[in-house]
């Protein structure tokens, strides 16, 4: 029985268990996402809405319109408060809400224009 032992080692010595492995180093996510970043430049355009521009980075192509939406709102300022919001990109609606950004094709420089409706119009 030594003899097996001796040609095995045993499975305390040789396996890893999920208790010995340490967490996942927050920098290594970093880095990781950081190959994933896109920059986009957002126009602002409407007849009620500043006619702006801003330049933006994102995490992730995977992220949703809906998220895009919110991230575009806070650059916009207290004008897009209460208001439509239609993102635009290459001619095409970015739509629904829930789709992400992949599926729309945006890739790294490319120019989104942000519509705002009136208020209270959709």
């Amino acid at each position: 029985m030594d003899k097996k032992n001796d040609d095995h080692p045993s499975s305390s010595s040789s396996l890893l268990t999920i208790d010995d492995m340490s967490p996942m180093d927050n920098s290594t996510l970093d880095m990781d996402s950081d190959n994933n970043k896109i920059t986009l430049r957002i126009k602002c355009t409407g007849q009620s809405s500043p006619n702006t521009d801003h330049t933006m980075t994102i995490p992730n192509i995977s992220m949703s319109v809906l998220k895009l939406k919110e991230l575009v709102r806070k650059k916009i300022g207290p004008s897009a408060n209460g208001r439509y919001l239609r993102l635009i990109a290459s001619g095409r609606l970015l739509a629904p809400d829930k789709a992400p950004l992949s599926n729309f094709k945006v890739a790294d420089g490319d120019v989104l224009h942000a519509v705002l409706a009136a208020p209270g119009v959709r």
